[in-house]
């Protein structure tokens, strides 16, 4: 038997040695960005450009973080925060409470109303369409769009087709983007209207 040692060609050599430079720069982009990004963000916080009310600037948070962590209160905090989560979150399921929202001018989503039952949150949604859809709804191409709801989705289209005498109505599934953030079972009921 031969026990032969091999060796990597000059270009193997090369080819890897490229492989880990081009690693190491790609990894040090990330982290330029990133560290651009935190620059870019306490610059806009410290001259005004944003509000640092709502958006702190980093040194402000980590400066908290290290006090929170330091006198202890972080983990209170963390406890009543998840704490409160877990309760409304039952209690909201085993209520059935339903929240119905709203895209304001300004793209801000706001609580219209909280509903019992699945049922009375569509009927909702219909209900601010028949306040605020053009005198011409029978007209219009109604867009509903739902997370992975299709059936609720479909009961939807039904009571806009029924109530407001609505002949096209288009039903798709939200977006990856918009779904990742409502969760599966979310209703999204789309017309034309005098005023949002």
């Amino acid at each position: 038997m031969c026990n032969e040692l091999r060796t990597e060609s000059p270009a193997q050599e090369r080819y890897r040695q490229q492989r880990r430079r081009r690693a190491l720069g790609i990894r040090l982009a990330r982290y330029g960005i990133l560290v651009g990004f935190l620059l870019l963000w306490e610059v806009l916080a410290r001259v005004g450009a944003i509000d640092p009310f709502l958006l702190s600037s980093p040194s402000r948070m980590v400066a908290t973080i290290g006090e929170l962590i330091r006198t202890g209160e972080m983990w209170l905090h963390l406890g009543t925060t998840l704490w409160e989560t877990v309760v409304g979150f039952v209690l909201g399921s085993l209520l059935g409470i339903k929240p119905v929202l709203h895209v304001d001018d300004e793209g801000h989503l706001i609580l219209m109303s909280k509903v019992r039952g699945r049922d009375a949150s569509l009927k909702a949604l219909v209900g601010k369409m028949k306040e605020t859809a053009l005198s011409n709804v029978r007209d219009q191409m109604v867009f509903i769009s739902h997370g992975d709801a299709k059936e609720d989705a479909e009961k939807t289209a039904q009571y806009v087709k029924d109530q407001l005498g609505v002949q096209k109505v288009m039903i798709h599934n939200i977006g990856t983007v918009i779904g990742s953030h409502s969760g599966p079972g979310t209703l999204a009921l789309f017309f034309l209207g005098s005023h949002r």
